[in-house]
């Protein structure tokens, strides 16, 4: 398995210069910014949506078809994804800590690690929900028509939050964020985990 994640992180390498670009960008645009939270919310949506890359690289190249014939199962092709989508929201994660803790440090701000920390995390897990979402959608239906429909599904919240507010239900504002902060990286990892044996079973159930 570990050779097709090399495999996919060699097919990505190309999007290192970009990565470096849009790092460095947002590293500026931080000192220049009272809240920091925000770029790091970007830094890591950005490297959250690199792995998707990938499926490209793999259509183009006719990757599935040609993956069958070599001595790897389907469940570790799907396997391999997963780790490689992972390890994207893991780098992405720890690069954003990097800069919002020193930007912090520098323009000497009242803002705790542990909030930096907790305000991250809580991104990462959507960006880790985000991919849960999707992948299964890619395995389905491919990439392009995936992105569609990740789109109708990202607005089904915002339509949601407008119906309840036409209706005149309130969101209750004694919600305890601190406590929703441990709890949804958990919520994040549960629904990933989900997500991979969807995955698997439509990988598994798929004729080439």
């Amino acid at each position: 398995m570990m050779s097709l994640v090399l495999k996919d992180l060699l097919n990505l390498q190309s999007y290192l210069k970009t990565i470096i670009v849009f790092v460095v960008f947002y590293s500026i645009l931080s000192f220049t910014m009272d809240d920091v939270s925000f770029v790091a919310g970007m830094l890591i949506i950005l490297f959250a949506m690199i792995p998707i890359s990938s499926f490209t690289y793999d259509q183009q190249a006719k990757w599935d078809v040609f993956g069958h014939t070599l001595p790897v199962t389907r469940k570790q092709m799907v396997q391999s994804k997963y780790v490689v989508a992972l390890l994207f929201i893991v780098i992405g994660l720890v690069i954003s800590l990097i800069i919002t803790i020193t930007v912090t440090f520098i323009k000497e701000s009242s803002v705790e690690v542990i909030g930096l920390f907790a305000s991250n995390s809580m991104v990462a897990s959507v960006g880790l929900i985000l991919l849960a979402v999707m992948l299964p959608l890619i395995y389905k239906f491919g990439v392009e028509k995936s992105r569609i429909m990740l789109l109708a599904i990202s607005s089904i919240p915002i339509i949601a939050l407008l119906l309840l507010s036409n209706l005149g239900v309130t969101i209750p504002s004694n919600i305890d964020w601190q406590n929703v902060t441990y709890i949804i990286p958990v919520i994040a990892l549960v629904v990933f985990t989900i997500s991979y044996f969807i995955s698997h079973n439509i990988y598994d159930n798929k004729d080439f």
